[in-house]
């Protein structure tokens, strides 16, 4: 460039000088106006990026506004949806957190009120009071156990759970002034007791008596029974019982307050049994566990923790022969028999630890810590036969405030509790979460994870604490007992409201858990997220959540429904996965069904990521809901037309085996609802201002990807298929990269395929099919066509040459053609004598090979160039490599499960070459199409509905198709 030029840039940018800087430096010669444009192309580029920012800002603060008034919630990207909650307590009310939404959030189908217990009482404490099944009052028709209540003038109540007080308001003697502060119950059921703390650190131990009174007995007496007394041979358990409940004080007693010049006060107290005998393991403020007799008699203290505040919790471990503590950083395993610690404290994070519980089932030996930032850890103890504290889970961030930690049938159960010195702590819902372990164990891929179960919401009521009985017994010291069979139920004492509710809590254990599976992901790189999180108005988005939640209210109490338990109407945004199931299995069984197909919408949410102005278009499809279902109506969102987009309306849809895999979740984690689909045949409907080489009414294709990266050698080679950092594929895949317009900072909207009535492609990623082309039987060819197609032409098969086609399913009959077109001399290779008519009159191979007939076999040896294998099953590698010539190249496109078995002899002595092939790039594919429309090939097929489908996988599998399934998409 000239002086001239550099001189009119520079005077140009002299008008932008107070832009840049107060006193910008005049460029003289061509380096320094070079450097200076340099320098303002860079600003330019920052500006670029922060306004991409503050638009894709705008566009999440509209969604977020849309999903409040139309009444459901709205999935933000985690990073998002954490830093808005910090300031707005209420998006924690709008939103699900995109990564991890829960499979459920179906509270009235999982929580069944029963009823209110004390409606007159203000509670404070409240705990389930396990009786021994031998106990008449504890018959197998009844829920074994009574409710233990302490109010706030620390009175004890005891009812039975059809709400009957069998002990009214009992003085614990705490004194005027004191309030309660801890209620722990007896740890077996062999002796109950209670044992109460209050803010003065007392503590005081009270025997619990429970009578069974026969209301008429033979003769016209009544007789007690006493809890341990068996039953007595040939009585009625229908005679009509009353439990008569006393109680009395044991023992009182306090910690001493030490020599130091810091009194130490009581912070936790656990009872233990071991054997006949009861201990009672008390923690302080000063880090010390001091262990009591019954009596009240200290057995011994030892000091455990120097973290401020001391021991803050207590928790019984396995057979209750050890107690776990904890304190704000650090927690431990200590002997109440020994009085001492039994292993080096684990320590190890930075927030502070607010509660912590042990993994359900108590096999495993790791430990769930509740951090007061809201994450959940959990940390392994054993390590072999010696203990450990390894990190070996996080729980999802879905809750800025700490959780209290429940087991519960391999779940956890965490309940969001905001600390007293919290700003706002009551705007924040609290909801419970039902973590589920076995899903974490697998891994979260690229897919959004399964962690959570259940996330249940009881607005407008909140939860503030809760009690359960029923939960599984792996370790002798769980309360509760009856495992996965037992009947569970929930009491929940809410806020500002007076007595328990107590709730069937109906939760399948889950499996378990299977080993993880690593998963690729695709680049994540992009734009500083940072610099978008420093200008989102916190404030902006409180008001609009505020007012957005009133009109929310308002559509609710007019007909929306509420979220409660028990059985009132669901809110709009209330699923199940698992009711889905449910309901599909028992259509089934009705006589006279086949498919099974039950008709169902769920809405798909994201962010929207075009403009305003423009408009989504919503999309009739069929879709796996969830891993090895069936394949049901359904309904999409796909994305308004932008610059360089085709809209295409689909009319054909071929069914690949890769679909049965996918949507089975055969191949690793997948992306769920699933619409399947990578071999598509529609018309345009609509282009972008950019696209010139389609219009309206064009014949066109879509197959297996429809975007990549773009930068690397291989895209740019034509080889999209082959992406450095991988394509984006047409279903079961995320728009990963930052020029696609559904990109977001999460990794990207799923992408939904062809089993649908219409789709939205980038122009690059479209294929022209030729109009002599049948649309139905051509749509096979954007994979099957492709596959086999690619090793052809790659590998330099001529006229003439002789090629062998492994297989004869889908893959194998379009090889047959296409390498008859090609001019070569075709011989199958099949295992099934009954395909020999099938390849020769119908497809015209020139010859046919059984593999188990040895005359064929030998006859073929060194007969071959080329082979194409397309079997996706075992089979015996070194046979068909005896087929090949010199310099022969056997091409592999099934996908066997197990690994290839052969000797290096196989190959080496003739130079023959083992290769693969992964379909095609779109230069390729297109080039396909074209030999295809020249020779007039299309894939034999079988045209079928959409209710259909389901039915069609189950064929694929038992390979009952010739040679494939294609969808007519205007039955859906």
């Amino acid at each position: 460039m000239g002086r001239c030029a550099w001189l009119l840039i520079a005077l140009t940018r002299q008008a932008w000088a107070g832009v840049w800087s107060s006193s910008p430096a005049p460029c003289h010669d061509d380096e320094s106006c070079k450097a200076r444009l340099d320098t303002i192309t860079s600003k330019l580029d920052e500006l670029r990026d922060e306004m991409r920012g503050k638009h894709l800002t705008l566009q999440a603060l509209e969604e977020i506004r849309g999903g409040i008034l139309s009444g459901r919630r709205v999935e933000l990207p985690s990073a998002q949806r954490q830093h808005l909650e910090k300031g707005s307590p209420l998006i924690s009310e709008v939103t699900f957190d995109a990564r991890h939404r829960p499979v459920s959030t179906n509270v009235s189908r999982h929580f069944q009120s029963q009823r209110v217990i004390a409606p007159n009482l203000d509670v404070r404490h409240h705990a389930f009071l396990t009786l021994k099944r031998s106990t008449p009052g504890a018959a197998k028709t009844s829920v074994p156990a009574l409710l233990v209540i302490v109010d706030a003038e620390s009175k004890l109540s005891i009812y039975s759970l059809d709400n009957e007080p069998l002990l009214d308001k009992f003085d614990l003697g705490h004194g005027a002034g004191r309030s309660i502060v801890q209620l722990e119950m007896s740890p077996t059921q062999e002796n109950h007791f209670i044992v109460t703390v209050d803010d003065d650190g007392n503590i005081r131990v009270h025997n619990i008596k429970i009578v069974a009174k026969k209301q008429k007995a033979e003769g016209g007496k009544d007789k007690d029974e006493a809890e341990e007394e068996p039953k007595a041979k040939g009585k009625d358990p229908k005679e009509a019982r009353t439990l008569n409940v006393t109680a009395s004080l044991a023992s009182s007693f306090t910690l001493s307050p030490g020599a130091l010049e810091e009194a130490r006060k009581l912070t936790v107290v656990l009872p233990i049994e071991r054997g006949s005998q009861t201990f009672f393991v008390a923690g302080d403020s000063l880090g010390g566990l001091s262990v009591f007799f019954r009596n009240g008699t200290m057995r011994g203290r030892v000091r455990v923790t120097e973290d401020p505040g001391g021991v803050k919790g207590l928790v019984r471990g396995q057979g209750q022969q050890q107690v776990l503590f904890y304190s704000s950083h650090a927690f431990g395993f200590f002997s109440p028999s020994q009085v001492d610690l039994q292993y080096a404290p684990c320590t190890g994070w930075n927030s502070p630890l607010v509660d912590l519980a042990m993994e359900p089932g108590y096999s495993t030996g790791r430990v769930l810590l509740a951090l007061q930032d809201g994450d959940v850890l959990v940390y392994a103890t054993t390590r072999g036969k010696s203990k450990a504290c390894d990190l070996a889970l996080k729980f999802p961030h879905v809750s800025v405030l700490p959780f209290k930690l429940h087991s519960f049938r391999g779940h956890v159960m965490a309940l969001p509790t905001p600390p007293d010195d919290m700003e706002k702590k009551d705007e924040y819902v609290r909801e419970i979460f039902f973590f589920n372990v076995a899903a974490m164990e697998n891994g979260y891929g690229s897919s959004p994870s399964r962690a959570i179960t259940l996330q249940a919401s009881f607005k407008p009521k909140q939860p503030e604490n809760l009690a359960l009985l029923g939960q599984p017994t792996a370790g002798a010291g769980a309360q509760g007992g009856g495992g996965d069979k037992a009947k569970s139920q929930i009491a929940i004492r809410f806020k500002d409201m007076r007595g328990v509710e107590v709730f069937d809590l109906t939760l399948r254990t889950p499996p378990p858990p299977k080993a993880a599976q690593a998963e690729g992901g695709g680049s994540s790189n992009g734009w500083d997220f940072s610099s978008i999180m420093s200008w989102f108005p916190k404030i902006g988005v409180f008001g609009i959540a505020l007012i957005g939640v009133i009109f929310w209210n308002i559509k609710k109490v007019t007909g929306g429904g509420g979220g409660g338990g028990g059985a009132t109407d669901l809110p709009t945004d209330d699923f199940d996965e698992e009711l889905f199931k449910e309901k599909l299995r028992e259509r089934r069984a009705k006589p006279g069904s086949t498919t099974g197909v039950v008709p169902v919408k769920i809405e798909v949410s994201g962010s929207r990521l075009t403009s305003a102005l423009q408009s989504t278009m919503s999309c009739k499809c069929y879709a796996a809901l969830v891993p090895a279902g069936p394949l049901v109506p359904h309904t999409i969102e796909r994305r308004a037309v932008g610059p360089d987009d085709v809209a295409i309306d689909i009319k054909y849809a071929g069914i690949c085996h890769s679909d049965v895999h996918q949507a089975r979740e055969e191949w690793g984690s997948a992306i769920f609802p699933m619409v399947p689909g990578h071999e598509i045949g529609g018309f345009v409907t609509a282009v972008g201002p950019n696209v010139t080489s389609f219009k309206v009414g064009d014949k066109v294709g879509v197959g297996c990807m429809v975007d990549s990266c773009r930068e690397c050698q291989s895209c740019k080679e034509g080889d999209e298929n082959y992406c450095a950092t991988g394509a984006v594929m047409t279903y079961n895949g995320k728009y990963k990269y930052k020029h696609c317009l559904e990109y977001t900072e999460d990794g990207g909207k799923p992408t939904y395929g062809g089993y649908a009535q219409s789709i939205v492609v980038d122009k690059n990623y479209v294929c022209r099919i030729p109009d002599n082309l049948d649309l139905a039987g051509a749509t096979p060819l954007l994979c099957a066509g492709i596959t086999v197609y690619s090793p052809m032409a790659y590998n330099g098969l001529k006229a003439g040459q002789k090629l062998g086609v492994a297989g004869l399913g889908g893959l194998g009959a379009m090889a047959v053609m296409i390498g008859k077109a090609w001019g070569c001399e075709v011989t199958v290779l099949s295992r099934s004598e009954g395909k020999r008519d099938e390849a020769m009159k119908e497809l015209k191979a020139d010859k046919f090979v059984v593999m188990s007939n040895d005359s064929d076999v030998e006859a073929a040896a060194s007969s071959l160039d080329m082979i194409i294998d397309t079997i996706a099953a075992k089979h015996d590698i070194p046979t068909y490599l005896s087929f090949l010539r010199q310099n022969g190249k056997f091409v592999m496109v099934g996908v066997p499960a197990e690994p290839l078995d052969f000797h290096a002899f196989s190959i080496i002595p003739k130079r023959k070459t083992i290769t693969g092939s992964l379909i095609g790039g779109i230069r390729e594919t297109q080039e396909m199409l074209d030999f295809c429309g020249k020779h007039n090939i299309i894939c034999p097929h079988e045209l079928i509905s959409g209710d259909k489908i389901s039915e069609s996988y189950d064929r694929v599998v038992k390979s009952d198709v010739k040679y494939r399934f294609v969808i007519d998409t205007s039955t859906f």
